[in-house]
């Protein structure tokens, strides 16, 4: 799972959502973490299935895909950033 994460560029994903602290529309998180559509939508698919993120999709026009991190996912960036940390000092 963890070679997922990273060839996918999921964890970046995850701290970028962590930091924004707000949901963010596909095209801003892809402008956050500056990656292909392709990379976006593997990372995305990575963490639905893995319980990390959730997605509303928000009617009118244009419809508007939002991304969210769940409970689960906060817990799991808030101990990457904490990993990195340690790692900086």
């Amino acid at each position: 799972m963890k070679e997922k994460l990273e060839k996918t560029g999921a964890i970046q994903v995850l701290s970028a959502l962590f930091h924004t602290n707000e949901p963010l529309m596909m095209m801003e998180l892809q402008k956050k973490v500056q990656c292909s559509n392709e990379t976006m939508r593997s990372a995305v698919e990575v963490l639905l299935e893995l319980g990390l993120i959730q997605q509303k999709i928000e009617k009118g026009p244009p419809p508007r895909r939002l991304i969210f991190l769940t409970e689960k996912g906060k817990k799991v960036a808030e101990k990457l950033e904490e990993i990195e940390r340690l790692l900086s000092k």
